[in-house]
């Protein structure tokens, strides 16, 4: 769990001793107590708070943002039905959807264009590229890397040079299992590529900044399914590190905003989808996050996880059985 620290002066961040221990931080900026509005989310603090102070700025309305995994985010938050939480905010897809399917989200009628959203109750407020990181002194030959069955070959001759691969554990990750389900409707490739991902020595990981802290510190030589976003902030500190994005095809993940039929503030919660979705809050995002950029996801190799039903499909409870059998094969396991 990452180490946080307690600000004054109105803005805080901290996770107190007997804080529930699924939550991995809290911030809290309250210019006015009378108007509060809770936001539980996956988005990394550092990269989502300059956005949650701009929202403070412009409308006065004071929030608290709790982070925590995926997972944990729909089981303690949305499954749990938490009375306080006015907004999920996930790159999860699967888990989103299918709150909005189980009726767990309100409509709202948001100011801003219909499009990107779901039922009026599931409101996509950006895009998440998906990437491989590498650090290109220890691995120089993967900037020559282009597909994935290039890549699983190349593992495949290094073998016995290669380091370990930092992945999603889809155990415990809601977007780790959305990615990895993803990849395998979409190539041929994909398990074989994980296997030998297992032969080199694959590493399990909750979230994108722990597996790019393994490349970075020394520990894996490739982060694979990472989001761009964080993935173009570790660069601008550390040049040696590169990122690929495959040519056989990019997965791009929506992320995505629904509103509790439970919330104590649907009201705030929808003025903060509508600032997301404005061009105020669009432009608090880096330029390829913003919604502006679907229209650059159309064309291959750039594969858009689409707002529908079908995401629930590897949610049924055989279904994941299933392919977590495959993920983490055994003597019983079907392969």
């Amino acid at each position: 769990m990452r180490t946080v620290f307690t600000l004054a002066l109105g803005i805080a961040l901290s996770l107190s001793a007997d804080a529930a221990e699924w939550i991995e931080s809290t911030y809290t900026h309250v210019p006015d107590p009378t108007q509060h509005l809770r936001i539980y989310g996956t988005h990394d603090l550092d990269a989502i708070q300059p956005l949650l102070d701009a929202f403070v700025d412009q409308t006065g309305i004071g929030l608290t943002y709790v982070t925590a995994n995926s997972r944990a985010l729909h089981e303690q938050v949305a499954q749990a039905r938490r009375p306080d939480a006015d907004l999920v905010f996930s790159s999860a897809t699967g888990l989103q959807v299918k709150a909005v399917n189980d009726g767990w989200a309100q409509k709202i009628e948001s100011d801003t264009s219909s499009a990107h959203q779901w039922r009026n109750r599931l409101f996509q407020v950006s895009i998440e590229p998906i990437v491989a990181v590498f650090d290109k002194r220890r691995t120089p030959w993967m900037q020559r890397t282009r597909s994935r069955a290039q890549l699983t070959e190349q593992l495949r001759r290094r073998a016995e040079t290669a380091g370990s691969v930092a992945v999603y554990n889809p155990a415990i990750s809601g977007l780790g299992y959305l990615l990895a389900t993803q990849d395998s409707e979409q190539t041929p490739t994909f398990w074989p590529l994980i296997d030998q991902f297992r032969a080199v020595g694959m590493r399990e990981f909750c979230c994108s900044a722990d597996m790019l802290d393994a490349v970075e510190f020394g520990t894996s030589m490739l982060a694979y399914n990472v989001l761009e976003s964080y993935a173009a902030t570790r660069l601008v500190t550390n040049p040696n590190l590169g990122f690929m994005r495959f040519q056989d095809y990019q997965l791009v993940v929506p992320r995505t905003l629904w509103v509790p039929v439970w919330s104590p503030r649907p009201d705030l919660a929808a003025r903060f989808i509508a600032f997301m979705r404005a061009p105020e809050g669009q432009a608090q995002l880096p330029a390829r996050n913003r919604l502006e950029q679907l229209n650059n996801t159309q064309a291959a190799p750039l594969k858009p996880i689409r707002l529908s039903p079908a995401l629930i499909l590897y949610l049924d409870d055989f279904k994941r059985e299933r392919f977590m059998q495959r993920w983490t094969p055994s003597d019983e396991a079907p392969r």
